[in-house]
């Protein structure tokens, strides 16, 4: 399970870089993943970065991931170099929470917040 909440932050912290509900602003990129096993789909993401204007820019990257009973909400805030302000994770089996995490950014830190 860390493996899978571990690419969620490297593919939403990836795609900022590059440049649980979804945050207000305008779209800025969006997509749906099928994850397979041997040709067998086991698992779907669905993804949406928006980008909103304040005193900079702010980009919003939240995600649904689903694999069996299994979802994975991560959410991602960066400002607009690509460094992390907020990443925020909750992991539920069935209607049960496994896990959450909650963590703010600094230049050069990600400090969780418990």
């Amino acid at each position: 399970m860390r493996r899978l909440i571990s690419g969620s932050l490297a593919l939403a912290a990836t795609v900022l870089t590059a440049h649980g509900a979804f945050a207000q602003g305008a779209p800025f990129d969006e997509g749906t993943f099928v994850v397979t096993r041997d040709g067998t789909i086991i698992g779907k993401e669905a993804f949406r970065i928006l980008r909103s204007s304040g005193r900079g820019q702010l980009y919003t990257s939240t995600a649904q991931c689903a694999f069996g009973d299994r979802r994975i909400s991560p959410t991602l805030s960066a400002d607009g170099a690509g460094l992390p302000l907020l990443y925020q994770v909750e992991v539920k089996n069935g209607g049960d929470v496994e896990e959450r995490l909650r963590a703010t950014g600094r230049p050069g830190r990600l400090y969780s917040v418990l």
